[in-house]
């Protein structure tokens, strides 16, 4: 039976990947510092304990830091994807 089941992302994961998002495509380059906690959630509407819980999934993969007086910030922004080129 070719039932696939797509899994409904939580609200965290789907700011998480938000931001992983726009790490990726270049909107925050390394060492830039993400919105804070309040900016967040005022553009996402979530909770703080929601944000706090994406942020801290983006530490645990190592893509963000977090630094005193500072907030969070971009630590490694993955390589994209090369493109073959055909000639």
């Amino acid at each position: 039976m070719g039932v696939t089941s797509k899994k409904k992302l939580t609200q965290y994961e789907r700011l998480a990947g938000t931001l992983r998002d726009r790490i990726a495509a270049g909107t925050y380059a390394r060492g830039d510092k993400l919105p804070s906690e309040m900016e967040l959630m005022d553009e996402s509407g979530l909770s703080r304990s929601t944000v706090r819980h994406a942020l801290k999934v983006l530490v645990d993969e190592g893509l963000v830091r977090t630094e005193r007086g500072r907030g969070a910030v971009v630590a490694h922004t993955p390589a994209l994807p090369h493109k073959k080129q055909v000639f």
